[in-house]
């Protein structure tokens, strides 16, 4: 309770602004660093302007009571006067004649009174209280840096200007003279256009990555049809909180997310971004899920890649944190992503997302050779502590041994084992395959596997131009016989290992537009498959009952943070067409595009209310989604419609809360089958 009391001081310490350089600089490190006190800072904070909003009630009621008070005493004193001349003028021509006193006073009365009566009822006298509310967008540095984007609040400031008559009003505001007083007050709004601050320059500086500059994000306020001000401030405040997870950097550690992503992180694979010092101990990951529509559409997604479109298995937001410092994979580490899939669909490949103007734009992950990864003496200290260690051909202390090598040293053993390697691929793989695909010219395969504590080689996967070819591959390396197995300090681990594979045919080499990753089933799959084979449906073990849902998953390793995507190419269709068209009564709204049969969002790009969706496949049944903003009203729009020649819609926009648009984009997630 006292720690929770001395918080709650510090917090409005820092915001009155009474704590020195350094004391603010470590303030600012925690909120960064510890997400409870984050959450209590920003409690504080509503906390605060719930009693500036009270305070103001307070002080209008107050203006209210002795702008009545006034008036009232006013009356009274007016009253008192005008009996008190009536008296005095009574006593004054008392003595005069009776007919002329009488009239003469009733005149006096007449005058009197009816000047007395203009005062209680004239207008122009009546006070009104004046109220300034004033709608600023403010630049969130906290959580800018918390979430690695730029973050802005919207923000309402009341201000009482006093009170005024509608004549002290006018001459004091002239260009306001037309505004009309409701219930005793007038309330004058003003809009703040946002300006860059000292903290976002400072923060595009030492933050580039997932971070628009500053000078690009005031460009894409003036210029952007895709994004304007009013949607980066809607996207920013219904973006979706991350699921934070701390885990142990000394041991190899697998995470299961909220909605089914499996996480399988090697031991010691984070760095300071910045520095590129190994993190050590607690780290804490941050790790936003994408997999119904209607969170990809509140987060303005889209699945594509640069002009061609996608079919995604499932988005994600992967950062991570020790204390208040940002970290990144080391170079050769690698996770793995497990993505689930109730429908798997062929040809799925990893790709990274890259922050623009528009939204994230998603290019394919270019995967490292993990076998120049270097393991240092300092990074091996752990070694009892860790299960499963991987460890490269290169420097593991005694190499896996092909039968028939064991008897050489280590360096002979490495050059036995390629040669053996070399010699089983040449014998095996089918050159056939290659003509009967009609392939020319030289032609790469990149494959790599694992050689585990058991010998046994394991997560087989090739890249080739084609599926077909790099089926062949993997058959072949299934064909290596079982190894005497790696060891590090006289313990078994797994070796890691690349292959490049080349063969060279008559004719001339064509350019291969991208290679198709294939993988074989990993060995955390077949353990479940096994399973599943030998228990019945009844039957539970350790993690309970094991169905084949449990394997239905895709796999992938990736070598950096960040958003990534589980994504296919759609095939090119002959007769695909380009899809543009002009959209009544859209003033400036955000039009993506959802496909029925497809898991694919299209962005449009904007000019003067006509939709360029680029080249789409034709004949394809689609709904526009429209959602747009008129000062702070929120209007949606959903339009079913056939990929065809059209040169314009109409689309009913009905206004609608936040809830309400929510309610109606999840009734869209039926069309996405992930």
């Amino acid at each position: 309770m006292e720690n929770h009391i001395s918080q709650i001081e510090l917090i409005n310490q820092y915001i009155d602004k009474q704590l020195s350089a350094t004391e603010s600089l470590n303030f600012e490190n925690q909120l960064e660093s510890n997400p409870k006190f984050i959450t209590l800072y920003q409690e504080q904070l509503i906390f605060i302007e719930g009693l500036k909003r009270t305070q103001l009630k307070l002080e209008i009621a107050s203006a209210k009571r002795s702008y009545i008070k006034t008036k009232w005493l006013k009356i009274i004193g007016l009253v008192i006067v005008v009996l008190g001349l009536l008296f005095l003028c009574y006593s004054l021509f008392f003595n005069q004649s009776n007919n002329e006193n009488q009239l003469e006073s009733f005149q006096n009365e007449k005058r009197i009174g009816t000047e007395t009566s203009v005062i209680l009822t004239d207008s122009s006298k009546h006070k009104f209280v004046v109220i300034r509310k004033t709608e600023k967008t403010i630049f969130n540095d906290v959580l800018t840096r918390q979430f690695g984007s730029h973050i802005y609040t919207d923000t309402v400031l009341s201000e009482n200007l006093g009170s005024f008559t509608k004549t002290e009003f006018d001459i004091k505001f002239p260009k306001l003279t037309t505004l009309k007083p409701v219930n005793d007050t007038l309330i004058i709004k003003e809009t703040v256009v946002r300006q860059k601050a000292v903290s976002e320059v400072k923060l595009a500086t030492v933050q580039q990555e997932n971070v628009v500059s500053v000078k690009e994000d005031v460009e894409v306020l003036k210029t952007s049809k895709n994004t304007s001000k009013s949607f980066i401030s809607f996207y920013n405040s219904v973006k979706k909180a991350p699921q934070i997870i701390e885990i142990n950097t000394e041991k190899e550690t697998t995470i299961t997310c909220k909605e089914g992503t499996v996480l399988s992180i090697p031991a010691k694979c984070f760095v300071d971004a910045k520095t590129g010092k190994l993190a050590r101990g607690i780290v804490a990951l941050q790790v936003t899920e994408y997999y119904k529509l209607s969170d990809m559409l509140l987060a303005n997604l889209t699945t594509k890649s640069d002009d061609k479109p996608l079919e995604t298995g499932g988005m994600l937001y992967v950062k991570a944190f020790k204390d208040n410092s940002q970290l990144q994979l080391k170079s050769g580490s690698l996770i793995e992503y497990k993505f689930p899939a109730n429908n798997k669909k062929r040809g799925m490949e990893l790709f990274l997302g890259e922050k623009t103007n528009a939204g994230v734009n998603w290019n394919l992950e270019n995967k490292p050779n993990t076998t120049t990864a270097v393991l240092t003496s300092e990074e091996v200290v752990f070694l009892e502590e860790v299960e499963d260690v991987e460890v490269p051909i290169d420097v593991v202390e005694v190499v896996p041994t092909f039968p028939g090598c064991e008897n050489s040293t280590n360096t002979e053993k490495i050059k036995c084992f390629k040669e053996a390697l070399s010699n089983l691929v040449s014998k095996n793989f089918d050159i056939g395959l290659a003509e009967e695909l009609n392939l020319s010219g030289k032609h790469r395969i990149r494959t790599y596997f694992k050689i585990d504590k058991n010998g046994d080689v394991i997560d087989i996967q090739a890249s080739a131009a084609n599926t077909a070819l790099a089926n062949e591959a993997i058959r072949v390396l299934k064909l290596i016989p079982k190894l005497k197995s790696g060891t590090q300090r006289g313990k078994p681990v797994i070796v890691p290992y690349g292959l490049p594979m080349q063969f060279t045919l008559d004719g001339s080499t064509k350019n291969n537009p991208s290679l198709i990753t294939v993988k074989d089933k990993t060995s955390f799959e077949r353990k479940f498959e096994e399973r599943i084979k030998s228990r019945d449906s009844t039957t539970t073990g350790l993690v309970g009952t094991v169905t084949s849902s449990d394997v239905s998953r895709y796999a992938f390793y990736g070598s950096k943070l960040g958003w990534i995507n589980c994504d296919r190419f759609i095939g090119s269709s002959k007769n695909a067409i380009k899809f543009k068209l002009k959209i009544k009564n859209a003033n400036g709204a955000n039009v993506k595009m959802v496909f029925k049969s497809l898991n694919s969002i299209l962005p449009s790009r904007n000019v003067n209310d006509s939709y360029d969706f680029g080249t789409v496949r034709a004949n394809e049944a689609v709904v526009l989604v429209a959602i747009k903003k008129v000062d702070d009203r929120l209007f949606l729009g959903l339009k079913e419609a056939k990929v065809e020649a059209i040169s314009e819609l109409d689309i009913d926009f009905k206004e609608v809360s936040l809830d309400e648009l929510k309610t109606e984009l999840r009734k869209l997630n039926k069309d996405f089958n992930l």
